[in-house]
């Protein structure tokens, strides 16, 4: 069955989220360096998927689901509307 397009996208500031929790982490560690990448990862355990799973909703390749969009926000401690909105194609 094919899968019929819809009229809407979203976009979202989780790149944005990820950089600011890292700079965070970087004053808390006194100016230690902290890779996104492991922020990243701390995400996807958080919420049940791989990384690259992240990765792709970040870059906007991928949409999240409805729960795994709650889950993200749930771990930055925001609401959806803060970071994803829904975009008219």
């Amino acid at each position: 069955m094919a899968r019929t397009p819809l009229p809407y996208t979203t976009e979202n500031n989780l790149s944005r989220r990820l950089s600011l929790l890292q700079a965070k982490r970087i004053s808390e560690r006194g100016g230690a360096k902290v890779n996104i990448s492991e922020i990243e990862k701390e995400v996807a355990d958080y919420c049940g998927v791989s990384r690259d799973t992240i990765v792709m909703i970040k870059r906007g390749v991928n949409q999240p689901s409805l729960p795994l969009a709650l889950k993200i926000c749930e771990f930055f401690g925001a609401k959806v509307e803060d970071i994803f909105t829904l975009v008219d194609s």
